[in-house]
């Protein structure tokens, strides 16, 4: 999504829930290692996921600040689901 802040372009990137390959019955938010508002790299860890007998790290797919954190520590989320978002600005 693009859109327009103050004179400045700004672009929101998606933290989606990767498809890892492989079934699974359950994928649970079990920690967040960023905050709203802290700036990541792209290949950064940010948040790690709970999928029965692994944890999987998924990191920033750009530069930028966290805007919004969309699903807490223990919410059950789903392959493609939005955890939150980045802004990317220019």
């Amino acid at each position: 999504m693009i859109s327009r802040n103050g004179t400045r372009l700004v672009t929101r990137t998606a933290i989606q829930v990767p498809d890892i390959g492989s079934p699974a019955d359950r994928i649970v938010v079990s920690s967040w290692f960023i905050r709203v508002g802290d700036h990541v790299l792209s290949d950064e860890p940010i948040v790690e996921l709970l999928i029965p007998g692994v944890t999987v790290d998924v990191p920033a797919t750009v530069d930028g600040r966290i805007e919004q954190i969309d699903c807490l520590v223990g919410t059950e989320v789903s392959t493609g689901d939005t955890l939150g978002w980045i802004e990317a600005g220019g």
